[in-house]
Parts: C-alpha cells; structure tokens; sequence
C-alpha cells in the first residue's frame, strides 16, 4: 500500500477510499510527501465536485445550499491541515475551482489572503488557452472575483475593500494579460463605492474608451459624476439609455436618470422616466421597489408628464457630452483653482437662456508654464481661490482640448504653486468704468486684474503677482496681487520733453510713450514729468525703458 494505489483509486473515482487509505498511510508514515500529494489531490476532487453543484445552482438562479458551503469549507480546513507547498499546482486547481463561486462564498477573501499573491505559480500569471479561445488568467480572474465579492456585499467593511483592490492592483502591474478591460472596471466601480473618484474616472477611461457602445459602462459614469458634475451625469445616462439593449437592463438607468432630473428641478423630464420604469417593471411582472415607491410619492410625480420631451430627443440633445468621456490619454495634473467664470450672454440668446458659470483652474505645462483651464461648475467645488488642488485630466490623441474629468484636494500642495510669478507695476487705477491695470516687468505686456485684487493700489506701486494663460488666446490673468517694492533700478522718473510721433506714440528721452499713455496729456504740453519701467517691448522682444504714466511738468 503506497501513494500509487492512492492515485489509482483516486483516478477510479473511490475518492473515500483513496482519502482513508491517504490517512492510514501519513498516520504510519507523516514524512511520506507522494502520499500527502495525493492526499491534496484527493481533496481537490471532493472541492470539484461540490462546486459543481453550487455552479449548477447558480446558473438556474436557486439559493446554494448552506450545506455545499459548509462541506467545501470543511474540506478547506482539512487541506489547510496538511500544510501544503504554495505554491503549487494543486493549490492553482483548487483556486481554479474556487473562483468559479467565490462571489458566494463567505469565506472567499480569507482563503486569498492565506494564499497571498505570492502564492501563484508562474502559470497562474499567463492568460489562459483552451481549443482557440483566450481567457484571463487565474491572478486576474482572483482579483476579479474579490472585487465581486465585495460589490455583492454592501456592508462589506473598509479592510475588505482595501484588501479586494490592493490584490487587484499588484494583479494588474504583474499581470501579463494584455486585456485589463474588465479588471478595470470591477476596481472603478468598487473605488467609486469607496469615494475614491479620482482613482475611479481613471480607470473608468480607460474602459469607456473600449466599451463606448455598452450602455451598462455609461450608467457607471453617471453614477460617478452625479455629485460633483451633474450635467455630465445626466449626458451619460442619456448616453446609455441610447445604447442597443432590452430595457429589462435599462431599468435601473431610467430610476437613476429620474433621481438626477428631479434633484435638477426638470420634474416632467424626471416623471417621464419614472412612468417608463414602471412599465418595464411591469412588463418583466417585478414589484415596484422601494426607490420606485420614494419616487411615485413625490409632489412633483405627474404620471402624464406633461412639458416633457420626447425620450429620443431628450437623450439626443443631451448625450454628445458624455461623448467627451472617450478619451485615448488620461493624466493626472497639479492645479489651483481660480474660481468660476460666467460666461457672456451671446448676441441671441435661446429663450429661457441662462448664464451656467464654469470652473477656472490653472496648471503647468511639462516646460513649468502656467495656463488656465476651464470646466463645467462642479457641484461640490466649495474651494477657495488659489486652493491647491489635483485634476484628472483626458484627452484624444492629435486633439488638444483637454477635459476635466475630476478634481480633488492636494493636501502637499500651496496656495497658488499651480501659477508663474512675476513682478509688475500698477500703470492705472480702478475708476467706475475702467479696472485697474498692472504692467507685467518680465513680459512688458499690460494687463487688467479685477478690483478685490487691486484695493488700494495707486499708480506706480510694485506688486508681485501669479498669472496663468489663456491657451485659446494666449491672454494673461492676473492672480493673487500683493504689494512689493520694485528695485530702484527697474522704476526711474524722468523730468523732460515729450516728443510725439504722428502714428501716437512718443518718447521722453529714451523711455518709450504708448500711444494711449500720449493720449492722457493735454496735446498743448510738451515738457513732462514721465513714470517709467525697465520691462519687455512685447513686440520687438526687447526690454526698454517703458512710461507708464504721464503729466504736467
């Protein structure tokens, strides 16, 4: 009697017979490991055959028995007995089996975390080949399977749903599956149900980019962005309501686009989508549900919906935003935040028409050059200016329009280190019609900043300040103006004659008169007193002498 008449037997199908003649023989013989092998081995086939019980269960969609449970368990306990090598091939067949109903399975993450991802063999990282067809491998489809076990488990704990997405991050860095498509999504979704939307729109990228024609992909967006950019949601969830499916899977969609469009005040766009929900639920014969019921008792529920728009023009006009989502490069940027900026009325407006204020923020360019970028308002953006703050960022290749898919605080970060600095001189004050103005030393460009900014500045005070500019434009804004002494070198006063030029500039020795500075002084005066600057021509790239101000000698 040795360890090849327990494979024999093992191989026969006489499992029991082969599990007590395995036990006889350790209990004589505990050193014997091609015994103990086959012990392991005997152990997998029981492993095997309740999970295809269970599998079988699932797949007709009854409750698993709670005694499968138990017995595989139990079977665990005894292979968890005989300390066995890990890693090894019987331990990868057993995973192998377990993953197939780890979702159901209590105990599943602790069977992973004794394991360890150390545990695999080398096979176990190599997507997986059978009569044709590519599968991911098993480290992938592990990582996938905590991920799943934690979203089918709403009161799963914080430590659960770290350890699910720590695994699935070693996972995919080591990974040699050239397909991590649906390992990202598993992990956006659960890093979304932990707050991690940064985290979560990058990854969530990555898969729309793919998957842009699946509508379950874009109902994930929405959910993502509902707190914090609501007119972005609701384009996904129209967008995903446009995608081919059977509105059995659209249900949960059409609830959610309901919630959005009500907490948006667009009450017969939002009644029009309940009353859908309802007829799905009805035509699949499903109770109404409790959100459902939440909804249907609202004041504003009005069952004929009338105002609404149809829901393919609804949809249609609302979509192609989301379209933006799509992106070919994801990045993740230092910025500041600028505040919101309101946009002009247009020369005709729509009826109804209303200013929707953007998001400003500014970042720097991989050469350290500051630029404002702008977003749609964010509901949640409670920021000071000048916060330091971190954007996600996508974009197409070959496109250089760049959107904000998601901004965060940047606790390393300093009041407005996302702006260039520089020094500058005030060339004018505020009035009641005109803002105050600051002559940028470096640049020579001349720039207005807004009145909060520039309280109690006069003519001729230095101030250090940060600006970023506008990439459309190249423009500059002036941010964060504060009161410093310009170097006696760079400000003189000079005491003399101004000489014009018929095209409206003019001189005053050798300091350089714009021509709106000329246009300031009486025509009939010649001798001046002239405030200039050493700063930039802008046009010839040179620095000179430049006045700022002019009067009366």
């Amino acid at each position: 009697m040795n360890w090849e008449d327990v494979r024999t037997l093992r191989k026969a199908g006489q499992l029991q017979k082969a599990l007590d003649m395995a036990r006889e023989i350790l209990a004589a013989a505990p050193e014997d490991f091609k015994t103990r092998s086959q012990y392991e081995w005997v152990i997998f086939d029981y492993i095997k055959r309740i999970v295809v019980n269970m599998d079988e269960a699932l797949e007709k969609k009854r409750p698993i028995d709670g005694r499968n449970v138990e017995n595989l368990m139990a079977w665990m306990d005894e292979y968890h007995s005989l300390e066995p090598s890990v890693p090894e091939m019987v331990c990868s067949n057993i995973l192998a089996q377990l993953v197939k109903i780890g979702k159901d399975l209590p105990k599943f993450p602790g069977i992973i975390h004794w394991v360890g991802i150390d545990g695999l063999r080398h096979e176990d990282w190599q997507p997986r080949e059978y009569q044709g067809q590519i599968s991911p491998s098993l480290a992938i489809t592990i990582a996938r399977t905590l991920c799943k076990w934690v979203k089918a488990r709403p009161k799963a704990s914080k430590k659960q749903m770290a350890f699910a997405l720590e695994w699935a991050k070693r996972v995919g860095d080591r990974s040699k599956d050239t397909d991590l498509c649906w390992l990202h999504w598993d992990m956006a979704v659960l890093l979304r149900q932990m707050g991690d939307f940064q985290h979560a729109a990058e990854l969530l990228a990555s898969v729309i980019k793919t998957k842009r024609n699946e509508f379950w992909v874009w109902a994930e967006a929405g959910r993502l962005y509902q707190s914090e950019q609501p007119e972005l949601a609701l384009a996904c969830f129209c967008r995903a309501l446009e995608c081919p499916a059977e509105p059995k899977f659209l249900v949960r969609a059409h609830r959610e686009l309901a919630e959005l469009l009500a907490v948006q005040e667009e009450y017969a766009q939002a009644s029009q989508e309940v009353a859908i929900t309802i007829d799905i639920r009805q035509d699949e014969g499903w109770p109404i549900g409790r959100e459902m019921e939440v909804l249907i008792a609202s004041p504003w529920y009005d069952p004929a919906a009338e105002g609404a728009e149809t829901p393919k023009d609804f949809y249609s006009k609302h979509s192609t935003a989301a379209l933006s989502l799509c992106f070919d490069i994801v990045e993740t940027r230092a910025a500041n935040y600028l505040g919101l900026l309101i946009p002009h009325t247009p020369k005709d407006p729509r009826p109804g028409w209303k200013p929707k204020p953007l998001s400003r923020f500014a970042i720097k360019d991989s050469k350290g050059h500051a630029w404002s970028l702008v977003g749609p308002a964010m509901k949640n953006l409670k920021f000071e200016v000048g916060t330091p703050l971190t954007l996600v960022i996508g974009r197409q290749n070959g496109d250089d329009r760049q959107t904000i898919v998601h901004v965060s605080v940047r606790k390393d970060g300093q009041q407005w280190d996302s702006l260039d600095s520089g020094v500058g001189v005030i060339t004018s004050e505020a009035t009641a019609d005109k803002s105050i103005k600051v002559l940028i030393v470096e640049s020579g460009e001349e720039v207005k900043i807004d009145g909060s900014s520039g309280k109690s500045l006069h003519i001729g005070d230095g101030v250090q300040c940060g600006f970023a500019r506008n990439p459309k434009s190249n423009r500059m804004d002036v941010f964060n103006v504060e009161r410093r002494e310009l170097p006696e070198k760079d400000v003189k006063r000079v005491i003399g004659q101004l000489r014009r030029n018929p095209k409206g500039f003019g001189f005053v020795e050798d300091a350089f008169a714009p021509p709106h500075i000329v246009e300031s002084i009486d025509p009939s005066i010649d001798e001046v007193v002239a405030l200039a600057v050493y700063a930039k021509n802008p046009a010839k790239g040179e620095y000179g002498w430049r006045v700022f101000e002019l009067n009366a000698a």
